[in-house]
């Protein structure tokens, strides 16, 4: 078992959250990957066009990668969450 794996079964059984319904949002997809392992919801959250994108470069050209670990992408998470809340409204 990695450090992120443990860390998250630690986090999820001292605060009695079910992964199944808990969300993740990250900029980066790889960091992703034991949130989806896990259950989770995930969502990478990117730069809007013409922003500074300030993540490194192999972080921020693994689409592949992204495309495989996130449930959704966005690049407005106030407009995301604020859908998301209407939705569940």
């Amino acid at each position: 078992m990695t450090y992120a794996e443990a860390a998250y079964d630690a986090f999820f059984r001292r605060y009695g959250i079910d992964p199944m319904g808990a969300a993740m949002f990250e900029d980066v997809a790889k960091n992703l990957i034991v949130p989806r392992e896990r259950g989770m919801t995930t969502v990478l959250v990117t730069p809007k066009p013409g922003q500074t994108d300030h993540r490194l470069p192999h972080d921020k050209s693994n689409a592949r990668l992204a495309a495989a670990l996130a449930d959704a992408v966005t690049d407005d998470l106030g407009g995301f969450l604020a859908r998301l809340n209407d939705a569940l409204a």
